[in-house]
């Protein structure tokens, strides 16, 4: 700050910490929620207090890719529940490998959060979580030549409009009276509800 107090203060307090930070989140003493940095600050912050890497989710997999999941030896025999997004369940083993028991698991069929949660029986405990992502060539929004959307539509059958036609064509019409009304009717409504409660 100019006047030399601290934007920033940090204080442990039992096996956690505390942060104070010296404004306001929001337009009353600082314009900081507006800029650039404010998002990646406050994850910054975020993930300083819960320990850095303790607490992070896992960056997660392409969906039909296989997860691999390494604990300490102490799982070996162990059983876990993954829930899937369908909320449909599935149990996995934990074995020996290398020092560390490991399972994997390859049913990431589908693109959402899954967990892993202990089986019945088992000591409760956390529930770890992991993304399994669309793969990225899906996302692309780049337009397609009709003839190779014909090729990767082959087994459906479809109708492809061109560009141009979707341009010129289509109906409009005028909303401006309608929702000039509805808006009207809104506060008239408004301003009776208002006078009666």
């Amino acid at each position: 700050m100019t006047n030399g107090d601290p934007l920033l203060l940090e204080k442990k307090l039992g096996p956690g910490r505390a942060l104070l930070f010296t404004t306001a989140a929001d337009r009353d003493w600082s314009d900081l929620p507006l800029k650039t940095a404010y998002l990646p600050l406050i994850q910054s912050l975020v993930s300083h207090l819960s320990g850095g890497q303790r607490g992070k989710m896992d960056a997660g997999i392409t969906v039909g890719e296989g997860k691999v999941f390494s604990f300490p030896p102490s799982y070996v025999g162990k059983s876990v529940r993954i829930i899937k997004p369908d909320r449909k369940e599935r149990e996995i083993t934990f074995a020996p490998n290398g020092g560390k028991a490991s399972a994997s698991f390859q049913e990431n069929d589908l693109a959402g959060i899954y967990r892993l949660v202990p089986a019945p029986g088992e000591a409760q405990g956390t529930a770890q979580i992991y993304p399994a992502n669309s793969p990225f060539l899906e996302s692309r929004l780049e337009t397609i030549a009709e003839r190779e959307l014909k090729a990767k539509l082959d087994p459906i059958r479809a109708e492809i409009l061109p560009l141009e036609s979707l341009e010129k064509g289509g109906k409009r019409s005028d909303l401006s009276l309608p929702l000039l009304l509805l808006l009207i009717a809104t506060l008239a409504s408004e301003g009776w509800l208002a006078q009666r409660f």
